[in-house]
């Protein structure tokens, strides 16, 4: 499901298994795995740690957990240098930039204020 683009439909759908069967380690890497096909990454994060919590031997659950922290640590850290370097460089342009990095992160409502933001209303950053 989540292969065919329908990340969020699996992500429900392995919801559910995990209401009906907590202790499966399977669904909660599953539900892991379709999060981070949604770039959902810092949600993706705790349903690794349970997988591992529930079985300390599924590698595979080890190995995705640290792939989604660096992609998350990545995004972070290319978020806070594109927004600065654009912010102080040209004001809307580094809102505009920073507004598509908060969408990749899953972060919508901050990603709509940016988009929002008003081109006389800017913070101007220190030189």
């Amino acid at each position: 499901m989540a292969k065919q683009g329908k990340a969020e439909e699996a992500i429900a759908f392995f919801d559910k298994s995990i209401a009906l069967k907590a202790d499966e380690y399977v669904a909660w890497y599953n539900r892991g795995i379709a999060k981070v096909m949604a770039h959902r990454y810092e949600d993706a994060l705790p349903d690794f740690d349970k997988a591992i919590l529930l079985s300390p031997g599924y590698k595979k659950a080890y190995l995705n957990r640290g792939t989604t922290r660096s992609t998350s640590l990545t995004m972070t850290a290319h978020w806070l240098t594109i927004t600065m370097c654009s912010i102080r460089h040209s004001q809307h342009g580094g809102y505009y930039y920073r507004g598509l990095l908060y969408n990749l992160l899953g972060k919508r409502v901050q990603a709509c204020m940016d988009f929002d933001r008003p081109a006389g209303r800017h913070i101007r950053m220190p030189k």
